[in-house]
């Protein structure tokens, strides 16, 4: 280095001695350096602009550094580090340490004033994985890559993190080649981050992302109605793409089946359309089909079923179910409905089939620990009607603490006339909607009213449904025996979306 240092200084003088007058300084031919350098190495004389001006390197002195956070071996070991390493910074040579901790071994390094940053990749101690992403899915049960070192000898170790169960590996080691087999699982989905590092530098590392991809629909079947309101889909449960970029796309659709006013698309994740007035009138089925991203076989499709009598709702947190006479009361009889509410298919025990109502004794409010999600005002003999309500945040409030409920919920509404109600065949349910404020019972007329600060709110919508007939009464009911032939009829019910808030009230014509 001594030597290094003796020409590079030599030069300099002997360059200085021609240039007195000059403060830039070309080494290596007499010419002057460009205009903006005050420093020029060549050895190739008349060349000017872009062309090649040299068919030589400049030689960086080569040091052994002890640590990268050091300016030593270059200055003794208790050089004054606060002063030094500043005024050192832009210092470069060549590394000949290939073991120097957290640096890429041998090479040039650059001090930047607090530590050695290496300018070129390491020498020897690299470690690459190809490919660095691979898609699994059920057309792909698995997939091969590589893990290569760059010295022979060399080992590395594995971690992952991520969804651990929905990939696994296997290896052969040849040399300085791994060959690598990752299989998916049938049970799990999802992405898995597998990271390889030298045994003896785990600072080098190669990573592998693996996604076991998969189609998630929200429900097999969207029910719908006609026109920009009760026509019109926008939901984010629809569809989810697991694994990979987490992204769907449509592949086709039923064009001629319905009359489509906004064709389906993908916007940030939700599956939007409108469908326009049912063709042909009556129940129209369709569907639409959807692929994952990164698999273009992955696809599954989502059935269409248009009715115009179908009503979407808007987000609510209240909803209120009033079962009443279909037509007016003949004069001088009395009639006696008696309904049942229930919330299905939650996949929670405590919560599916549990009714509120009048069922062969009066079930006054369903809860789980306590907490009360649905209510029955009680049994207006003077208006043969009866009414109840679900509390859907506190129902979503029960249901967030089970791991595996269902995000699509159903809530049934049924009933039958009393034996003394031989007036009357059909009867109605009501539903009125409300967000915010709170229900209160009313107790003279035995329904349920939504107040804030004192004041009796109106529903975000209130309508009827269509008259049906029902049965009458010709035994003794309960809530184990409601749903047997000639029991209570099934008259509605709201497929409910508990992540959008909002529902589709549709006829219920069978028990399920």
């Amino acid at each position: 280095m001594k030597n290094f240092l003796f020409i590079i200084c030599s030069l300099f003088f002997i360059v200085g001695l021609q240039n007195v007058a000059s403060a830039q300084v070309t080494i290596g031919t007499p010419e002057p350096p460009v205009a903006g350098a005050l420093l020029q190495i060549k050895n190739i004389e008349n060349v000017k602009g872009e062309e090649v001006n040299s068919n030589k390197g400049v030689m960086m002195p080569r040091v052994n550094l002890k640590s990268i956070n050091e300016l030593s071996p270059i200055l003794p070991d208790d050089y004054d580090k606060d002063y030094e390493n500043l005024i050192h910074t832009g210092l470069m040579v060549f590394n000949t340490n290939d073991d120097l901790p957290d640096s890429n071994g041998i090479g040039l390094y650059l001090w930047n004033g607090e530590n050695w940053k290496p300018l070129t990749t390491s020498n020897g101690i690299d470690i690459e994985a190809t490919p660095s992403r691979i898609f699994l899915s059920a057309f792909k049960a698995s997939d091969k890559a590589t893990v290569t070192v760059k010295k022979s000898g060399q080992t590395w170790q594995m971690t992952s993190i991520g969804v651990d169960a929905s990939s696994s590996m296997t290896s052969v080691q040849n040399d300085k080649i791994s060959e690598l087999t990752f299989t998916r699982s049938t049970s799990f989905s999802g992405d898995k981050m597998y990271t390889f590092k030298l045994t003896n530098k785990p600072e080098h590392q190669a990573q592998i992302s693996v996604s076991n991809l998969d189609l998630e629909l929200g429900k097999e079947m969207i029910r719908v109605g006609a026109g920009d309101k009760n026509g019109a889909v926008n939901s984010s449960t629809a569809v989810r793409a697991i694994g990979g970029d987490g992204q769907w796309e449509i592949v086709d659709f039923s064009r001629d089946k319905f009359n489509w006013k906004k064709e389906p698309k993908n916007e940030n994740g939700h599956l939007v359309f409108v469908l326009g007035d049912v063709k042909g009138g009556g129940t129209v089925q369709g569907e639409i089909k959807v692929r994952h991203a990164n698999e273009p076989l992955l696809i599954k499709t989502i059935k269409i079923e248009q009715n115009q009598s179908y009503v979407a709702l808007p987000p609510f947190d209240f909803l209120v179910v009033k079962y009443g006479p279909g037509s007016a009361i003949p004069s001088g009889t009395s009639i006696d409905i008696d309904s049942a509410t229930e919330v299905m298919k939650t996949n929670m025990k405590a919560v599916d089939n549990t009714p509120v109502g009048y069922i062969g004794t009066t079930y006054w409010d369903a809860r789980v620990d306590g907490t009360k999600y649905m209510l029955y005002a009680g049994d207006n003999k003077h208006t043969g009607s009866e009414t109840s309500y679900v509390d859907i945040p506190k129902l979503n409030e029960i249901l967030a603490k089970q791991s595996n409920v269902s995000k699509q919920i159903e809530i049934g509404m049924s009933a039958w006339w009393y034996s003394n109600s031989t007036s009357m065949k059909s009867a109605t349910v009501t539903v009125s909607v409300y967000k915010g404020g709170e229900m209160v019972l009313d107790s003279d007329n035995l329904t349920y009213n939504n107040m804030i600060k004192g004041v009796i709110q109106q529903p975000l919508e209130s309508f009827p449904s269509s008259a049906k007939v029902l049965n009458m009464r010709n035994g003794d009911a309960s809530n184990t025996t409601y749903k047997k032939p000639g029991m209570y009829t099934p008259m509605f019910k709201l497929e409910y979306d508990r992540v959008d808030n909002t529902g589709v009230l549709i006829p219920w014509n069978n028990w399920e």
